[in-house]
C-alpha cells in the first residue's frame, strides 16, 4: 500500500500480549522476507540456466568460468580428476572422505 514499516528495538514481555503481539509480527515478517528472497533467487537462477549461463557464482571444479561470455568453460587439467573422482565413486565405491585422502 505505499508504506513502509519501521520497528524500534524493544524487550519482549511475555506477560504484556501488545509486547508479545509485535513480537510475533516481527518473526512472521522476518519469515516472510526470508521465503521471497528464496524464492527470486531460486527463479533467478534457473532463468540463468534456460539461458545457458552459469546459474551460481560459486566455482565449479572442472571448468573455468569466461567472464566475457558469462558461459563455463572445460578445463582440461581438472577434467581428468573429474573423470578420475567420479569412477572412484562409480566403480569402486568410495566415499568421498576416501576419495579425498587419495586424491
Amino acid at each position: 500500500m505505499g508504506v513502509d514499516i519501521e520497528f524500534a528495538d524493544f524487550d519482549v514481555d511475555p506477560t504484556n500480549p501488545e509486547s508479545m503481539l509485535m513480537y510475533n509480527i516481527q518473526g512472521s515478517i522476518a519469515q516472510y522476507n526470508k521465503a521471497k528472497i528464496l524464492a527470486n533467487s531460486k527463479r533467478g537462477r534457473i532463468a540463468k540456466a534456460k539461458k545457458g549461463e552459469f546459474p551460481s557464482s560459486r566455482r565449479l571444479y572442472g571448468y573455468t568460468f569466461k567472464k566475457e561470455t558469462d558461459t563455463p568453460e572445460i578445463n582440461e587439467e581438472e577434467k581428468s580428476v573429474l573423470i578420475q573422482m567420479k569412477d572412484m565413486l562409480l566403480y569402486e565405491g568410495m566415499s568421498s572422505n576416501e576419495r579425498a585422502k587419495h586424491l
